[in-house]
């Protein structure tokens, strides 16, 4: 796949349900970080035959992970062997920009603009709706990516084998 001969810049998506996306969105990355409290508490279980989060440090107790902001999980998560099947896919400041309803669709730019706040101030963001759309897309398949891992966990814990056919 060349990035470069398959751009999506030159497209426009002819229906706007970006009311639908923005809900389906946050509800996507809610469940996608919940799946990586898991995989974390798993790593630590493989990597150090206890339970809790591998950091460079020491071993995170589980209820301070799970806690922890969404977007201070990938520092942690890239450190980790499942790091790369979770970090690309979290982008705290599209969430929080469409979770706070800071998000607007612009009919003109056929963008999304939204606003993100930290201790350093506000930054306005704004990005191609087809963007917004294929970014909605690769964190959906990717939830499914890791949804069938957590199903399996869930098998296996019970005894019973997985097979996909």
């Amino acid at each position: 796949w060349d990035e470069r001969k398959h751009s999506l810049d030159d497209f426009t998506l002819a229906q706007k349900r970006f009311d639908l996306l923005k809900p389906f969105y946050v509800d996507c990355f809610e469940t996608f970080c919940r799946i990586s409290v898991v995989a974390a508490a798993l790593e630590g279980i493989i990597l150090r035959k206890a339970l809790g989060v591998p950091t460079s440090k020491r071993l995170m107790p589980l209820d301070e992970f799970y806690v922890k902001a969404n977007g201070s999980k990938p520092d942690i998560l890239k450190q980790l062997p499942i790091g790369d099947i979770f970090v690309p896919f979290i982008d705290h400041n599209l969430r929080n920009g469409l979770g706070h309803h800071a998000a607007t669709y612009n009919v003109k730019t056929d963008s999304i603009h939204f606003v993100t706040e930290n201790l350093s101030g506000q930054k306005q963001h704004l990005l191609p709706y087809v963007r917004f759309c294929e970014t909605v897309v690769r964190l959906y398949a990717q939830l499914e990516v890791v949804s069938i891992y957590a199903y399996w966990l869930r098998l296996s814990s019970l005894g019973i084998g997985w097979n996909p056919n």
